[in-house]
């Protein structure tokens, strides 16, 4: 329970660190700079998902199997394709942009790294050291980056130091840790690979979810202009971190019901949620984003209206799917999240190229009414199976 607790509060801290990272830049340069990290940091922040190969999870469920050498390893064996992937997108994409595109590069390639170590730390019961390596690193840099912004440099500058910043508290915090696990025998190559194919299983799932997640971005970045990319990226991540915070809270509250099938009250829950959430921002909201950004983002205002209005049924959606969790059905669920994958790019396709300016906005909240659907139409499949 303590272990799941320090895992959720760290991931809360990195969410509000990533969306404070994006107040930063709109406030103090301009949406188009905003788009630009935007596009360069979910491409590479998907394309790691991808290569790092579900080992977080496997490392949880298979650490009495392979030791933490085995998966550091196979992680390092795993970076060359993701650097690869890294030095094509810099080539055909970002090459106008190479500071900023090799620092964010750099920022993420020890995210990659280091990311296994989490595992490491909640199975030792090592909370104390997941704090420092995770929570108090994130949050280090991320200070370093509000006083270069503060201070008037430009984005490559704030870039530039925060990436000094995480590889410095890399030595202090993970480097002796990561040492002591390699020192001494060396894992055999049949191992790392028998390592690598035994996350698969975890891969699919998280890959799955990765474009799942970021995929209205990632297809704006390619069809749009990085103006719109970037107004757009803070209605999805100002979304993002009200989804994450409210459904955490869920969490909580859905574990002492593991098992029942009713969701009647925590539905009623989300509705309230949903409608308070609703009149806040049609009264605040333009308040807010004059305080904390400037009148250049007043015209998501609507938009993300428009997204809290349909916000109802992503959580209902997120009800059902953590009833038929609790139920026993986790490898049923997960085999379908390649589906809803995919359906969503279509569909963020689809409206994007239909509807230029503001078809991204309709993608999502399409794409929450096909989930809500989808995963009722599951839950009563895998029932009915039962």
């Amino acid at each position: 329970m303590k272990g799941g607790l320090v895992s959720l509060s760290l991931t809360a801290i990195q969410s509000a660190i990533q969306f404070l990272t994006i107040v930063v830049i709109a406030k103090y340069f301009t949406a188009e700079l905003l788009g630009v990290y935007t596009f360069i940091n979910t491409l590479l922040l998907v394309t790691g998902i991808v290569c790092s190969f579900g080992m977080r999870q496997s490392y949880l469920l298979n650490k009495d199997t392979y030791r933490l050498k085995t998966y550091l390893y196979a992680r390092l064996l795993l970076s060359f394709p993701y650097c690869a992937f890294a030095l094509i997108y810099y080539c055909f994409i970002f090459d106008s942009v190479t500071l900023l595109y090799v620092s964010i590069f750099f920022y993420r390639l020890v995210t990659f790294f280091t990311e296994i170590l989490w595992s490491h730390f909640i199975s030792c019961h090592s909370y104390k050291k997941l704090m420092l390596s995770q929570g108090v690193k994130s949050a280090l840099c991320f200070l370093v980056f509000l006083y270069s912004a503060h201070s008037g440099m430009s984005i490559e500058r704030c870039f530039f130091y925060q990436v000094l910043t995480v590889a410095f508290l890399f030595v202090i915090f993970d480097s002796k840790v990561m040492y002591l696990s390699i020192a001494g025998t060396h894992s055999k190559l049949s191992e790392v690979k028998a390592c690598i194919i035994n996350s698969a299983p975890y891969f699919v799932g998280q890959s799955s979810i990765a474009f799942q997640n970021n995929s209205p971005r990632l297809i704006l970045g390619f069809l749009s202009s990085s103006t719109a990319l970037g107004l757009f990226s803070f209605a999805h991540q100002l979304y993002n971190v009200i989804f994450f915070a409210f459904s955490s809270m869920l969490n909580f509250y859905l574990k002492k019901r593991v098992g029942r099938k009713s969701i009647l009250l925590p539905t009623f829950i989300v509705f309230l949620f949903c409608l308070a959430l609703n009149i806040v921002w049609w009264l605040f909201g333009r308040e807010f984003l004059k305080m904390f950004l400037s009148e250049e983002y007043l015209v998501i205002f609507y938009p993300t209206q428009f997204i809290f209005g349909f916000l109802f049924f992503k959580l209902c959606g997120y009800l059902i799917y953590w009833r038929m969790l609790s139920q026993g059905f986790i490898f049923k669920v997960v085999s379908h999240q390649v589906i809803l994958a995919a359906c969503t790019s279509l569909i963020a396709v689809i409206f994007i190229y239909v509807i230029p300016k503001s078809g991204v906005y309709f993608s999502i909240v399409v794409s929450f009414v096909f989930y809500f659907f989808y995963m009722l139409f599951l839950d009563r499949k895998i029932n009915t199976q039962k």
